[in-house]
């Protein structure tokens, strides 16, 4: 008599050895999967249980990939922001520098206008 665990592990090794041969069902496998079927007392369970054990598998790997979408935009957002206060960050710093410029400029014209009023 095949148990529900002998199903489920049979499953996983004919899932895990296609993975493994990139989706290709190899003689090894096929031979195993037929032997797999041939000693289940019931053929049609056999097989829901390796068709549920690869939808249950393509469901995870959906939800890792709407995951990772979201973390890639959302890492797109976190470096788009991050290059506006860099931007914001530079442009601080070049009107910072600019005051003083025009600062020192102011300075050194009162400091001409001084020594031209000694003239």
């Amino acid at each position: 008599m095949t148990t529900t665990y002998d199903l489920m592990r049979g499953a996983a090794r004919v899932q895990m050895e296609i993975e493994e041969n990139s989706g290709l069902l190899s003689e090894e496998t096929a031979a195993f999967l037929s032997t797999w079927i041939e000693q289940s007392e019931d053929k049609v369970l056999a097989c829901m249980h390796l068709v549920r054990r690869m939808e249950a598998e393509a469901e995870l790997l959906e939800a890792e990939e709407k995951r990772l979408r979201q973390k890639y935009a959302q890492d797109r957002r976190i470096a788009h922001v991050q290059a506006i206060v860099a931007a914001m960050v530079q442009l601080d710093e070049v009107e910072a520098y600019a005051e003083e410029q025009e600062a020192a400029l102011l300075h050194d014209r009162s400091q001409l206008a001084t020594f031209a009023d000694k003239l």
